[in-house]
């Protein structure tokens, strides 16, 4: 089952990509004032930058389609709040110690290191 989100997502990723994809087949004038593609189209001419608004509609458009049949990559079969969870969970899983080490921890395992069986005894 699809959520609200995912059809909200997959749709204004198809309209956005449409809307990219006509802009560059009709040349719309109206969309290359603006300041980014202005900036593109000063670098590659104009014939580039309506190549690269085409290839930028036909990746929302394929996002869009995809999202909208229910591809997610990072659902894992899980809902929302069960990878809060998990990601929550995380750190009692590390191997490392969240606390720091004591200073008389850290010399004690600099003298056991440097000097073998020669360091500070266990009181």
């Amino acid at each position: 089952m699809m959520s609200i989100a995912d059809i909200f997502v997959g749709s204004v990723a198809l309209i956005l990509g449409t809307a990219a994809l006509i802009a560059a087949m009709f040349n719309l004038e109206a969309v290359f004032q603006l300041p980014k593609a202005q900036a593109i189209e000063n670098r590659f001419g104009r014939k580039g930058a309506r190549i690269c608004l085409a290839v930028l509609g036909l990746l929302l458009v394929g996002l869009g389609c995809l999202v909208l049949v229910g591809f997610a990559p990072n659902a894992e079969g899980r809902t929302g709040q069960e990878r809060i969870l998990k990601m929550a969970t995380l750190p009692s899983l590390l191997p490392i110690p969240l606390q720091r080490p004591s200073r008389a921890d850290k010399l004690r395992h600099f003298f056991s290191a440097q000097l073998g069986t020669w360091g500070p005894r266990e009181c």
